[in-house]
C-alpha cells in the first residue's frame, strides 16, 4: 500500500472545466495529467501538491493585546481549498486506513474524473514530445 508521500493532489482548469480536483493520484497518473497539460491547448492551469505536504499544519498569525501570536491552526489543504477540504480530508483518512484508493490497476477513478492508461496514439505522441524536449538540449543558467 502506498503512503501519502507517494501520492499527489492535482487541481486543473481547462476551457470547459474549472477547478477539477484529483486527490490521491499516483506518480503514474500525475505524469499522464502533466503530459496532457503540456501537449493540450485546452489546459489553462495545473496545480500539484504532495498529499503528505498538504497535511502540514499551518497557522495564521494574529495580534492579541499587541503581541503577535499563532492563531487558529489548520492544514494546508484547508487553507488552499477552503470549505471543500473536509471531503478530501475524509478521503485521505480513508486512504491511510486502507479503505479507499482511487487507483485501480492502470486507471484512476476519482470523483470528478477518470484517467486511463494511454492508448497507442497517445503513447506515441508522448514519446514524440519527450524526444523533442531531449533534442532541444539542456538548460544552462547564466
Amino acid at each position: 500500500m502506498d503512503r501519502l508521500k507517494d501520492r499527489y493532489f492535482i487541481r486543473y482548469n481547462t476551457k470547459s472545466q474549472q477547478g477539477v480536483r484529483l486527490p490521491l493520484c499516483s506518480a503514474r497518473t500525475l505524469m499522464r495529467v502533466f503530459i496532457h497539460f503540456v501537449s493540450d491547448d485546452d489546459f489553462h492551469s495545473l496545480e500539484i501538491y504532495q498529499e503528505d505536504y498538504f497535511n502540514k499544519a499551518v497557522s495564521k498569525m494574529e495580534r492579541k493585546n499587541g503581541t503577535l501570536t499563532a492563531g487558529k491552526r489548520q492544514t494546508l489543504r484547508q487553507k488552499v481549498l477552503g470549505p471543500a477540504a473536509i471531503g478530501f480530508e475524509q478521503l485521505t483518512s480513508q486512504f491511510q486506513e486502507g479503505l479507499y484508493d482511487p487507483e485501480e490497476g492502470e486507471t484512476y477513478n476519482g470523483q470528478e474524473a477518470v484517467i486511463q492508461k494511454f492508448d497507442e496514439e497517445q503513447f506515441g505522441n508522448a514519446m514524440e514530445m519527450f524526444a523533442i524536449i531531449q533534442d532541444e538540449g539542456s538548460f544552462k543558467a547564466n
